[in-house]
Parts: structure tokens; sequence; C-alpha cells
């Protein structure tokens, strides 16, 4: 009877999987998100420890296979040239640490809920979930891909209160009202309890749909480009040169792209400031500048280039980097980012394997993030994986930058979710930070973001094009930008010390 009841609610912490999964961008159906995890939730009342922990790794597994298998193992097989098996292989694994070993850690965290009252099973609930996803973004290489705050890509009013929060309080708020609809339904409660588990999701749900954006932040807007600028706005140019797959790592690619971007960056005017994606020149900079050569036409307008592309450390022999270079139209680099956070085994050979692994082919992190700037207008460059840690958009914005940039390269991915996962992330540095997001890649998505997260640009995915905005800087600070998530990590710890209290057995209890 208990192995029949256990299959049961396997079958239930699966189904929560699936679900969680169909509300994360690629499936986009988002308004799954509250509720998601409530199968999951029911799963594992009364259940013991091991069992709960066996329930969580089934919903992790089921998420992570559904959501991201695809896109790593296209990924893995197109960047590392592995066979089919074993790119899914790699792609799994992956997904068994960070993504099901996430939802262990939920489990592990939010202990069983038929032990507490209804809203301080909720909040230990949430609190769990929120907990696992900040330890998700910073253990082991940190990973916070596919946050359950994620699913809201499509639609960022109800994102806004990540501008206080982060993503990771809004996924706290989704998670609590998931289990205070998993309270109002659960056997046990009387009717005065299902009446404030009731009150408790209508109040969560209502927060989300009318909190604006909280902070002093002003300015912030994009827009596409029409007529004159605005005072104090730029006129960008979003690059997508879309190079065909044969020849994205293909010896003697350099020449080629240098030339299709050149091409596309000439055939557009009036513009002050051109975006390439990351590594648009796979060739070393300053060392290779004559591939620059005129892409911004010599008319006597100010122009410069931000671009990314692979930097030798003068200071350093044998020491590469993969940067965002500031050019200007004489070829002359005025400014430069190295990547902070690399991509492990594709750009380093991560702890406990040994450097070199990558036969020579390892970066060096950069030292600290840089501002650069261009006639008056502050941009945070952030290299494709950077724009998922919210500690580094924070800290550009801080030392004074209006607006982010995120310089990607998402084509090893193909035709599955990652582009639209990967547009979540920018979504929520967007909100947290008050700050234009502006993206260039090589494949799609390339777009322009205000600071509430709208897309308000967007190239098609997988054809070269250009695309012209205005944008404005944003000035001050939200609470997320001044804060980080210290505060949110505090609360957590004390709904979670403090739910540790007050137990009461259930009647019975799953062996």
């Amino acid at each position: 009877m208990g192995d029949r009841a256990f299959a049961y609610r396997a079958a239930a912490a699966a189904f929560a999987g699936a679900l969680y999964a169909g509300a994360q961008p690629g499936f986009g159906l988002w308004p799954l998100a509250p509720l998601c995890l409530v199968p999951l939730l029911l799963a594992w009342r009364g259940a013991s420890l091991p069992r709960r922990l066996a329930l969580g790794w089934i919903a992790g597994t089921t998420a992570t296979v559904l959501a991201t298998a695809a896109a790593g193992a296209t990924g893995a097989e197109r960047y590392f040239g592995l066979s089919a098996p074993a790119a899914l292989a790699a792609s799994l694994a992956v997904g068994q640490v960070f993504g099901a070993g996430s939802f262990v850690l939920f489990a592990l965290l939010a202990g069983d809920p038929a032990e507490r009252g209804p809203l301080a099973a909720a909040a230990r609930s949430a609190a769990a979930l929120a907990a696992a996803e900040l330890a998700r973004g910073t253990l082991l290489t940190g990973f916070p891909w596919l946050l359950l705050a994620y699913s809201l890509l499509p639609a960022p009013a109800l994102a806004q209160l990540a501008s206080a929060f982060g993503a990771v309080g809004v996924s706290l708020l989704l998670a609590l009202a998931n289990a205070a609809l998993a309270e109002l339904v659960a056997r046990g409660r009387s009717e005065r309890q299902r009446v404030r588990a009731a009150l408790c999701a209508a109040c969560v749900l209502l927060l989300l749909a009318a909190a604006p954006p909280l902070g002093t932040t002003s300015g912030g807007s994009v827009r596409g480009a029409a007529g004159d600028r605005a005072p104090g706005a730029l006129r960008w140019l979003l690059v997508q040169h879309a190079p065909p797959a044969e020849r994205r790592s293909a010896p003697g690619e350099a020449r080629e792209a240098a030339a299709s971007l050149r091409a596309l960056t000439r055939s557009a005017a009036d513009f002050d400031l051109a975006l390439w994606s990351e590594n648009a020149l796979p060739a070393l900079l300053p060392e290779n500048g004559h591939l620059l050569r005129g892409a911004l036409r010599g008319d006597g307008r100010e122009r410069a280039l931000l671009l990314g592309a692979p930097r030798a450390d003068p200071e350093r022999p044998g020491t590469l980097h993969t940067s965002a270079f500031l050019v200007d139209a004489e070829g002359r680099v005025l400014g430069t980012h190295d990547k902070l956070k690399l991509l492990p085994f594709a750009e380093y050979a991560p702890w406990p394997f040994a450097p070199g692994g990558l036969g020579g082919r390892e970066a060096a992190p950069g030292v600290a993030p840089r501002v650069l700037s261009w006639r008056g207008m502050s941009f945070g460059p952030l290299v494709c994986y950077e724009v998922l840690f919210a500690p580094l958009a924070r800290r550009l914005t801080m030392d004074g930058a209006g607006v982010l940039v995120n310089l990607s390269n998402d084509s090893w991915f193909g035709a599955t979710g990652a582009a639209e996962q990967h547009l979540a992330a920018a979504m929520y540095r967007a909100i947290e930070t008050g700050r234009p997001l502006l993206r260039a890649t090589h494949t799609g998505i390339t777009a322009a973001l205000d600071a509430r997260g709208r897309v308000v640009a967007r190239l098609p995915a997988e054809l070269p094009g250009t695309r012209h905005v205005d944008v404005e800087p944003g000035r001050g600070t939200t609470p997320y930008a001044r804060f980080g998530d210290a505060p949110l990590g505090a609360a957590l710890l004390a709904v979670l010390g403090l739910t540790s209290f007050r137990l009461r057995r259930p009647p019975s209890r799953l062996r």
C-alpha cells in the first residue's frame, strides 16, 4: 500500500515538474506559474524526509529535462563537437546538479506542510524555494537559470516588484501563491484555515498585478528611432549578422564575420553607437583592429562601436580574456570590459577538473566590472552568461551605468527555448536596476528592453539585420540596486527559523 501510494505521489511530482517547465520561456504558458508547484506540495504532505527528497528530485528532473535538455544537448553538440548521446548526457548532468539539485534542496528546507498551520506552512514553502534559488545562483559556479520568476517574461508588468526584491523575490511571491493554493485544497484543513489560505493567495496575486516599480529612478526610456533624438538620448544601432551555421566556428571566420558586420553597419545611417555581439570578431583585439576599418562611415560624425572579441592580457603573457571593446571610428580602443563570469567547461575548467583541461582554450576572468562611456552616456557591459548574475548588474549600476548592454551568442542552442530563457534574465536585470538593457547576438534574440523590462524592439531570429533605438539613460537607484539580496536573505532565514517551531504531528505518515 505504501509503495502504491508513493507511486501516485511520484506521478503528482512529475506533473508539477511538467507544469513548471510549461510555465517557463520556450513553452511560455506563464499563467501556470502561480499553481505549477501545487501538485508537488500536496504530494509530499505527510511523507517522510527521504521520500520528500525523492519527490523533489522527480519534479526537478522532469522540469529540467523538458525545459533545458534539448537546448543543453544542442549547445554541447555544436560547441564542443560531442556526439549526440554524449551531448545529451552532459546536458542531463548539468540539469541534475543545478535543476534537480535545487528542487531537492527546496524539499529539504520546506519540510512537511502537514506539520504546520496553513499560513506557516505556506510561508515556509515559499521561503524554501527562494532560498534554493539563491543557492543555485551562488553554489559551485552558480547557474541561476530557470528561476520560477522567469516564467513572467511575457508579462513584465507582473514582475515589477523585482525593483525592490530582485528576481528571487518575485519567485518567493509566486511560490507563496502556490503554497497558499495547496493549503486551500489540502485535506484536514478547517473552513477557517481554507479561507485564510484563499485570502493569502489572492493578496499575493493582487500585489503582483498592482505593484509599480519601486525606487528613485527616472529616465531609462527606449523607443524606436524616429526623427530627432530626445535631449540626453543617444541613437544605438543593434546589429545581428546571423552567420551561416557552418561558418560559426570555422577557421578564418574572423574575416567573413568582420565583412558581414561592416556591411550591415555601414548600410545603416544616422546612429551614434553601434552594438555588435559577443565574440562578433573572433580575433584578438587590438591586434586585428584593421578588420574593423570601414565599419563606421567616415562622414565626420562622432560614432563608436561596442563589440565582443578576445583580448590578450599584456601584463600576463599567455592570458586571454573574453572582452567587450569600445572602439571609435579611427579604430582606437577607448575602453575594455573583461568578462568576469566565465562559462564552465566552455571558457575554463572548474574545480575539481585540472587547469589546462580545455586544451589551452581557457580564458581568465576580469578583475572587476567596467563601466564604459561615450558622449556622456555611461553603460555597463554584461558579456553573454554574465546577464544571469544580478550582483554584476547591480555593481555596474552603482558604479554609474545608465544603460546595461548584453553582448551574447545564443546561436549554439538552435531552435530551442534557451534564447527566450536568456532574454528572461535580461528582463529582470533591467527591472532590478531601473536601467534600459540592450542586447546584440549572432542570431537572436537581439532586442532593446526599457527600464520596466518591456521589449521595445526586437530583430527576427536567424536573419541578418539592424535596428535603431533611441535610448535615454536611467538615473537614480532602485532598492534592489542599492541593497541586493541581503534583506531578502535575512528575511528567508527568519521565516525558516520561526516556522521551525510549534510543530504538530499529523495523525499518520507515509513511510
